[in-house]
């Protein structure tokens, strides 16, 4: 940050208080449900939940002129806010809000928003409606308040609201399954918070700032305010394990996944959709500030660390985005097919984020493909999971072999299926295209700097992009085929009379359809209005081509050509080189979609069942026995060896000193009696 853009503070401007504000909206909005559930005004229940929503989407839009474009007070340019609460012991509660932060927050209120209009309807006939809508607005205001922070400590505090508010609405139903997935989800959440906790207590401990914000004072040895810490690259790296593990564990990546294919199925439609689209993406965010804050963009012949710790992160994209497709293909079970996919698609989005490590100050194109990509995933997967809660609610159904033709008796639900599944794939004129494009283009883009540096890591590049197309055409291998079964099929006799999807429902997937079509047909647009200005923030070379392409700080304009050339348009420029070398990365994964067919069809890939012992969460629940087994086997241990200590100090040797009395006054009569005490 220059001192030209300093952030608004409650002394420029009572306009700092907007990030608390926005946060408390929802809290007032989940007071006022109780109140009228208490009362059984289902109408007003209903009305206050999307008013709400509503609020919260526009006071953040309210946002946008003084965090992304900045605002002149008293002649004073300012860029951001600032609001620090009154705290203990130096620990406060910080907010704030910057161009990065305020994406997610606007995604996060817009699709809130819709699937809580969705909500209001599915839930009309489910029990305890007014429990789970106040834990749903308190869901709302935790994940708000993850983005509209300025420090990891206050970042910790809304990361475990998080935990609590969705462990509610996944237990909700309060069934043996429920219960189960909400404990899991319980569990590893506490285990990511405390390695969020050690890796933040790390970090002010050896730095004295836990600041959300890029410094160039951790790119060399630091030493922080307590006398004998000092910042070393061992000391920074277990840092940054401990933060991206917790963060990783809220993401859903790959090892510690286990917890979305259980809670998914279990969970009401519109909880599970927010928990997809929404909720994963609390992780991501983490990530992404743990990244630039412990290793800020660096120019890449100057950052060997933070170049390898790419690749490594990147290949961490590569094995979630891959071993999340992989048993999504080999299930048949509709919500548990995406929540699979939900795994594969964060994935994707780590990767792009690994791609901009490795090319350092040059790394614009990976951290936008994966903003875009983040806002791209968080409208087609809660369309996906909207779908699909309707669809098995109206038939009673989990498994998409036992549907069919579902189009005829829920038209829009079949439509917003089709559109998610077209941009999921990214196809061209959907939302997905853009953010699919650019995350190729990053690893492209690495594999062609990063050989000037490292030329050993090459060959790990080349095999990440080949894993990225693989993994994308098994996305729309999976995607594909549970629509053709369960919307475009045979429909069964039973299902004839399946219920629509009411209008309410409608006015929650219309919104959905438009924004994804009006992003395929305008990609350019985020990255001039919400991409592009976010880059600042991140010390990115704003001179760099790449960044120069998506966004130029002089002009505001993007001049990448996904579609067309954006600056001068004409039908000639959609046949341009760029262009055409965009679609054809599209046909390529189209011929590994087939190919994946083809695998699943004469090679009977899709009639597998993944045997019970390669599950991974049941080799988590044999290890976590067989600590407890250690453990417990040590205290037990332990315990009898201290038992007998204290037998010892406090009966045997006391015992023994008075039987030795005893033996002492016998020893002396006898003494007597032979003549000797004469002597």
């Amino acid at each position: 940050m220059t001192p030209a853009e300093l952030p608004i503070t409650l002394k420029e401007s009572s306009i700092a208080l907007m990030p608390l504000v926005i946060v408390l909206v929802p809290v007032i909005g989940a007071i006022l449900v109780a109140v009228c559930a208490r009362c059984k005004a289902w109408a007003a229940q209903n009305a206050v939940i999307i008013l709400t929503c509503l609020v919260s989407l526009g006071l953040i839009l309210a946002l946008y002129h003084p965090v992304v474009r900045g605002v002149y007070i008293e002649g004073v340019f300012y860029k951001g806010l600032d609001l620090s609460l009154p705290g203990i012991m130096g620990f406060h509660l910080r907010f704030g809000a910057d161009s990065a932060g305020l994406i997610f927050a606007l995604i996060t209120s817009f699709i809130w928003t819709l699937s809580a209009t969705f909500g209001t309807s599915y839930m009309v006939k489910r029990h305890a409606k007014g429990r789970f809508f106040t834990f749903y607005m308190l869901g709302l205001a935790s994940c708000l308040g993850i983005y509209l922070v300025r420090d990891f400590f206050s970042l910790f505090i809304f990361f475990e609201f998080v935990t609590i508010t969705c462990y509610a609405l996944v237990a909700h139903d309060e069934t043996g399954d429920a219960t189960f997935a909400g404990k899991l989800f319980l569990y590893v959440s506490v285990i990511g918070g405390l390695c969020m906790l050690f890796g933040t207590i790390l970090m002010y401990g050896y730095t004295g700032n836990i600041s959300l914000y890029p410094s160039a004072e951790l790119t060399r040895y630091t030493t922080s305010a307590l006398p004998g810490l000092v910042l070393t690259p061992r000391i920074r790296f277990l840092i940054f394990f401990l933060l991206v593990a917790g963060f990783a564990i809220k993401a859903g990546l790959w090892l510690v996944h286990i917890w979305l294919p259980v809670a998914h199925p279990v969970a009401p439609p519109p909880a599970h959709a927010v928990l997809s689209g929404l909720v994963v993406k609390v992780g991501i965010y983490g990530m992404l500030r743990t990244i630039f804050r412990l290793y800020p963009a660096m120019p890449l012949t100057h950052g060997a660390q933070m170049n390898m710790i790419g690749v490594g992160v990147i290949w961490l994209g590569v094995l979630t985005m891959f071993f999340g497709a992989l048993p999504a293909l080999l299930t048949t079970h509709f919500k548990r097919m995406f929540a699979f996919s939900t795994v594969s698609q964060m994935g994707f989005i780590v990767f792009g984020l690994g791609c901009c490590m490795v090319l350092g100050t040059e790394g614009a194109m990976g951290l936008a493909g994966s903003l875009y990509y983040i806002m791209n995933h968080a409208v087609f997967k809660s369309a996906f999971f909207l779908c699909i809660g309707i669809t098995c609610s109206r038939t009673n159904e989990d498994y998409i072999e036992k549907m069919g033709g579902m189009r005829k008796n829920m038209p829009i639900t079949a439509l917003t299926f089709l559109f998610a599944v077209l941009s999921i794939a990214g196809i061209p004129f959907t939302g997905g295209f853009a953010s699919k494009t650019m995350v190729h283009h990053a690893i492209t883009e690495a594999i062609a700097h990063f050989g000037h540096a490292h030329a050993a890591g090459i060959a790990w590049l080349k095999w990440a992009e080949i894993m990225f197309i693989i993994s994308a055409g098994m996305t729309l291998c999976y995607t594909t085929r549970s629509f053709y079964l369960v919307y475009m099929g045979k429909r069964p006799d039973y299902l004839k009379n399946a219920e629509p999807e009411t209008n309410t429902m409608r006015a929650a997937f219309i919104p959905m359809i438009i924004s994804i079509i009006l992003i395929g047909l305008f990609p350019n647009f985020l990255l001039e209005k919400l991409i592009g200005p976010a880059l600042a923030g991140f010390g990115l070379q704003s001179g760099s081509h790449a960044y120069k392409m998506i966004f130029d700080v002089n002009t505001g304009r993007s001049a990448l050509p996904l579609l067309y050339n954006p600056v001068n348009f004409s039908l000639g420029s959609m046949f341009s080189h760029e262009v055409l070398h965009n679609v054809s990365g599209v046909g390529i994964v189209a011929l590994s979609t087939v190919g994946w067919y083809l695998i699943g069809i004469f090679g009977k890939m899709f009639s597998i069942r993944v045997p019970e012992y390669l599950n991974l969460k049941n080799w988590y629940v044999v290890i976590s026995r067989l600590v407890v087994f250690i453990f417990s086997q040590l205290c037990a241990g332990l315990e009898f060896v201290l038992n007998g200590f204290l037998s010892f100090l406090l009966v045997d040797f006391w015992q023994a000193q008075e039987a030795e009395g005893e033996q002492e006054e016998e020893r002396v009569p006898l003494l007597a009696q032979s003549g000797i005490e004469s002597l």
